[in-house]
């Protein structure tokens, strides 16, 4: 899933989008790896949607150590 916004405007339809992936990865049988729990929201910029290049790092490490674990249990 997405990760975290602070925006108040977009934060109800984010959580909807991310049910709305998580029930399409479940009905499928694919894994749902939250991007959530790697965000870190003094890392986005001014827009508050994009994340700094240090935090989309973070995020991207999270999401691919997921995976990896995931692949080799």
């Amino acid at each position: 899933g997405p990760p975290i916004t602070t925006r108040e405007d977009l934060i109800p339809k984010l959580d909807a989008a991310i049910e709305e992936i998580r029930s399409a990865a479940e009905s499928s049988g694919c894994a749902f790896i939250d991007a959530e729990q790697y965000s870190d929201a003094s890392k986005l910029t001014s827009d508050q949607i994009h994340f700094t290049k240090t935090g989309g790092e973070e995020i991207a490490e999270g999401v691919f150590n997921e995976m990896f674990n995931a692949r080799i249990t």
